[in-house]
């Protein structure tokens, strides 16, 4: 009898569990599988020396609204130099100065093959070092006086069949060098900069693109020249919140972020 008894009160059990759970399972919303769709194209802009701080300084609207839009980190840069060619190497290959084969400035290539020769590349750079470090950049347009940018000529750079454009800007490290990123000269530059930014993002929300935003170095504000400070990775349009930014991360972390989003 208290066998009978026993089984009736399992059944009884079991018989709840199982309606509760076809309940939950019938009024569960389902869910679609996420597709990858890759980017066609990523455009990496580089700003030669603006640090997280620099940005906290001035009235910059257009990258506050990008960030806000997009995915963000601040990061920090090569962990052995604050130089740019440790730090522009470790956006394009993914290593470090113990690895990459680039200690300093010196026009030299590096140990590890870069994004130029992974796949067709677009460069606009105001430092001739960027064209060192690959024999296999499609097209390059180098304008070393550090003046204002021209408009026309980045959106033809923008504009073309190759999937990574590198938008090199040395104008805010020019004006760190020259009178310091706490004068005007240095925020007036940043401001322009600034203004220019819906252009790009009309190029990237219009082609269906992916731009990411960073920098080599800030910018010391108690001085001149560059600091050891943190830089932005901020990433915006197609499949950037797709993307997890590691927020202990460092700025040689764009090379794997462009990888993914080329799905390489």
């Amino acid at each position: 009898m208290r066998l009978l008894q026993t089984c009736g009160f399992l059944f009884i059990i079991l018989t709840i569990v199982f309606i509760s759970l076809a309940i939950i399972f019938a009024f569960r919303t389902p869910t679609t599988p996420t597709v990858w769709d890759r980017s066609q194209k990523v455009i990496l802009l580089g700003f030669d020396g603006l640090g997280m701080d620099n940005i906290a300084s001035v009235d910059t609207p257009n990258l506050d609204a990008i960030m806000q839009q997009g995915v963000y980190a601040a990061v920090q840069i090569d962990p052995n130099s604050y130089s740019s060619g440790p730090n522009w190497a470790g956006m394009l290959t993914g290593h470090t100065t113990e690895t990459s084969g680039i200690s300093n400035n010196d026009c030299v290539k590096p140990a590890h093959e870069t994004l130029f020769d992974m796949v067709p590349s677009a460069v606009f750079s105001q430092w001739s070092g960027i064209k060192c470090y690959s024999d296999n950049i499609t097209r390059y347009y180098g304008d070393y006086q550090r003046r204002n940018l021209n408009m026309t000529t980045i959106l033809d750079i923008m504009t073309g069949n190759e999937s990574f454009v590198f938008l090199h800007v040395d104008i805010l490290d020019h004006e760190s060098h020259t009178n310091g990123s706490s004068s005007p000269y240095y925020k007036a530059a940043l401001t322009d900069l600034d203004s220019i930014l819906p252009h790009i993002q009309d190029f990237v929300n219009e082609n269906n693109a992916t731009l990411i935003i960073s920098a080599d170095h800030g910018s010391d504000q108690t001085g001149y020249g560059h600091s050891w400070g943190r830089v932005p990775i901020i990433i915006y349009g197609k499949n950037a919140h797709t993307l997890r930014l590691a927020r202990s991360g460092r700025n040689r972390d764009v090379f794997s972020y462009i990888v993914q989003l080329l799905e390489r």
